[in-house]
């Protein structure tokens, strides 16, 4: 726009203090009430939604609660979402961005030109809340879909058919949020579409604010950390800034957490360090030479994606507020969210769940050599069911175990999870200190636990 915008929130001053003449007949037509022009950005947002008549229906008009949470967490960067609850559309069983338009599927742009003001398409942005989204492969999926720096939304609420969720009004938060930052251009790496990464901890990445229990809440980045190059990480550097909280990162074929300042074991291996492991960059390495040797693996990202640079971002930074110039672009399509099948194959359905684990019998003592056995016990709690740990997925120091028992091991009255491993198998080295499990429930949460080890030096 040529007009003055003193706050960059896309919206004129002159809209925001008059309002918008969108026909230029002296009326106004679309008044910003409580807007701010200046220092203040606004987000005005108009959210239809679906109604299933009957005595056996159902609306999906969205919760005031969620609303405001989404709010809460703008206002606390000084930024004012208004968001307006439309009007019941009809119902269908899929929401969708392309076509058909049938008794099923609904198309999201012809409910929009049915229900929402063109004189409003330069100053809101237009959500509709269904029953599911449909996919681009033509599954139906609860979640939310948004496209990347232009103003729409599809969004689902929690119903019988979304699986088991704690808080519905956080998860319908969780994923108004995401997709609202979907619309300030962010994408699941923030600056870019890279999923999974470490070094970005935001609501927009997958391993941090997707599901049911996001690990931050309704959190978007708030500083740039240190690049990663997954052919030559360091494990002796951490992560600058200094990160206050923890992150999580891929281990085993599932999910581990660490401090992020300090040293980070990326191969999982127990040794903050390993300098046998050679980086495997294709090219020179661009960064300074690694304390530690250098350490290759597939922390993140794209999962099987080798060499992989992940970059961090300050979401707040690099938000874009203007999409009045993007409307129409041919190219311009959803950022592509997972399935909730996806989001339990990639575990992050729920936030990762920290276990107790304990050895049964040796105190942690590992020969390397030796084909003895050793057995960790996963221990019940409040917050872990041990009966429900599939034994399929666990793996202790990367190894799968030999046997599986269900008993009270430590006799507190709750069932335990018992996995007997070959200690030869254990992919230890000399230097571990640290034991690392892995694995998930049945309900595809993962989990993870660490304990100490003792290796026993080699024969001579």
């Amino acid at each position: 726009m040529d007009c003055p915008d003193d706050d960059s929130d896309g919206l004129a001053d002159s809209w925001e203090l008059d309002g918008i003449d969108a026909n230029c007949d002296g009326v106004v037509d679309v008044p910003l009430l409580g807007a701010f022009p200046k220092g203040h950005p606004d987000i005005f947002i108009e959210a239809d939604y679906m109604v299933e008549p009957g005595p056996l229906g159902h609306s999906h008009m969205p919760n005031p609660a969620a609303v405001k949470k989404v709010v809460d967490a703008f206002a606390l960067h000084g930024i004012t979402v208004h968001f307006e609850v439309g009007s019941d559309v009809g119902h269908w069983t899929a929401l969708m961005f392309q076509p058909p338009d049938d008794a099923v599927h609904a198309n999201y742009f012809t409910i929009m030109a049915n229900h929402f003001d063109p004189a409003r398409r330069n100053s809101y942005r237009y959500a509709v809340y269904g029953h599911f989204i449909n996919t681009t492969d033509g599954n139906a999926t609860p979640g939310g879909y948004g496209y990347v720096g232009l103003p729409y939304i599809a969004m689902t609420t929690p119903n019988v058919n979304w699986p088991a969720c704690p808080d519905p009004a956080f998860a319908e938060g969780n994923n108004l949020m995401h997709e609202l930052g979907h619309t300030l251009n962010l994408d699941h790496g923030g600056g870019d579409g890279i999923n999974f990464k470490p070094n970005y901890i935001s609501i927009m990445n997958y391993s941090y604010g997707t599901g049911w229990q996001p690990l931050k809440g309704l959190y978007f980045s708030t500083q740039i950390l240190d690049p990663l190059k997954e052919c030559c990480l360091d494990e002796c550097a951490g992560l600058e800034p200094d990160v206050a909280y923890e992150i999580t990162y891929r281990c085993n074929g599932a999910w581990m957490w660490s401090s992020g300042t300090g040293k980070i074991d990326w191969d999982c291996n127990g040794a903050d360090g390993d300098p046998s492991t050679p980086c495997t960059c294709p090219q020179v390495y661009p960064g300074p030479p690694p304390v530690c040797g250098g350490i290759a693996h597939d922390i993140g990202g794209d999962p099987g994606t080798p060499h992989q640079d992940l970059v961090g971002y300050n979401d707040w930074d690099i938000m874009q507020w203007g999409f009045q110039c993007m409307i129409g672009d041919p190219s311009a399509s959803p950022a592509q969210e997972l399935t909730m099948a996806q989001l339990r194959q990639q575990h992050v359905l729920y936030s990762l769940l920290r276990v107790d684990i304990e050895f049964k019998n040796d105190g942690g003592t590992i020969n390397l050599e030796s084909n003895g056995r050793t057995t960790v016990s996963v221990l019940g709690s409040n917050e872990l069911d041990a009966t429900q740990v599939d034994p399929s997925s666990i793996r202790f120091a990367g190894a799968q175990p030999i046997r599986i028992d269900i008993e009270d091991s430590n006799e507190d009255g709750r069932d335990d999870f018992l996995a007997t491993f070959v200690e030869s198998d254990l992919h230890l080295v000399q230097a571990s200190t640290t034991g690392l499990l892995t694995g998930w429930l049945v309900s595809s949460q993962a989990i993870a636990g660490k304990i100490p080890v003792r290796i026993v030096p080699p024969a001579k």
